[in-house]
């Protein structure tokens, strides 16, 4: 019988393989000297309506979790939205990017793969480029354990099979020593069974699109997106994933 794609794919992962020290030193290096990769990080956010999909806050004390935080760049949206955001994120660096931009946030740094937080502490979590790092399954497990029934776990995740995204990380040097992102099939085999059927949607079929500014941006995402819905198929070759997993069915007004 043939390994998943998953086993397959992150071999190298799986059982906490991963290094973690390499992946907090890249980070901090990154976060230190490239804050303008946040740019970049509110372009894709804005193309890929991650957050369109999630609900106002509902009370005053619902709690969102930006799991693998980054730099913070969706934490003004979220408090926008009227949640209670909580950062999580391994690197020190970016924890101390938000401390001095937003210091209101309540920041953690740790594992996406062991989460510090009790039980259903959350309404929604967030999760952006951080399952290429960890054993996915075992991070779907803290993320629905800290998330409550009828919650949303919803982010982007990069792909696999983008053969120019390939070609950038073989002359990018400091890309090279990254995990390999995972493939379509490898991101729905690594889902907890049981659940309800996600939603996901491949965007960046072209990741120059992300490059481009004003009506030549607009123009190039409006055609891949009409390329897109025309040939679905090709959502597999995407350079961006954008996922919304329910922890329990969903309502008919989600």
């Amino acid at each position: 019988m043939n390994r998943s794609a998953l086993s397959e794919e992150n071999e190298h992962l799986t059982g906490r393989k991963a290094d973690r020290d390499a992946i907090r030193t890249f980070y901090d290096s990154l976060w230190k000297v490239s804050p303008r990769h946040t740019d970049a990080l509110r372009r894709i956010e804005a193309d890929t309506d991650v957050f369109r999909t999630l609900p106002p806050a509902d009370h005053a004390k619902s709690r969102v979790l930006d799991a693998a935080c980054g730099t913070g760049v969706s934490l003004p949206f979220l408090e926008k939205r009227g949640y209670r955001p909580v950062a999580l994120d391994l690197s020190r660096e970016a924890l101390l990017h938000i401390r001095r931009s937003q210091p209101r946030i309540p920041l953690v740094q740790g594992d996406i793969e062991a989460l510090p937080f009790r039980s259903h502490s959350f309404d929604h979590a967030l999760v952006f480029s951080a399952l290429m790092f960890v054993d996915p399954r075992r991070t779907w497990t803290e993320l629905l354990r800290v998330v409550r029934p009828h919650g949303t776990i919803q982010g982007v995740e990069p792909l696999a099979g983008n053969p120019f995204w390939g070609l950038y990380r073989l002359l990018r040097r400091k890309y090279r020593s990254l995990p390999r992102y995972l493939s379509w099939n490898a991101f729905l085999e690594s889902l907890p069974p049981g659940l309800p059927p996600p939603e996901i949607k491949g965007y960046y079929l072209f990741p120059v699109t992300i490059l481009l500014k004003g009506r030549l941006r607009s123009f190039f995402f409006s055609c891949e997106q009409t390329l897109l819905t025309v040939f679905p198929f090709l959502s597999r070759f995407c350079w961006m994933l954008r996922f919304r997993i329910f922890t329990s069915p969903p309502s008919p007004h989600s």
